[in-house]
């Protein structure tokens, strides 16, 4: 039986900057970083209730890049999820 660790392997694994295959490298046509400015402003538009594909819209970024930093936002306590769920 395969286990989850072999299947996925970890995600530590210094083969993979090495790899014998090619690797699918999530997010690669996106960008994550942000200005305190911008965090502030989406901190501000996502307090009010504003849906993320607006947000988005507002900032002129990809709905997956505000996504990815509304999750890490709440994972870090900055912000509280919304009882309607993220969008």
């Amino acid at each position: 039986m395969i286990t989850a660790t072999r299947l996925y392997g970890n995600k530590r694994d210094s083969l993979k900057s090495r790899p014998k295959e090619p690797l699918y490298i999530a997010g690669e046509d996106l960008d994550f970083s942000w200005y305190r400015w911008q965090l502030n402003a989406i901190k501000e538009d996502y307090d009010a209730g504003i849906p993320l594909m607006e947000i988005a819209n507002r900032q002129g970024r990809d709905y997956r890049e505000v996504t990815f930093l509304v999750m890490e936002m709440a994972h870090m306590g900055e912000i509280i999820p919304r009882d309607s769920g993220i969008f």
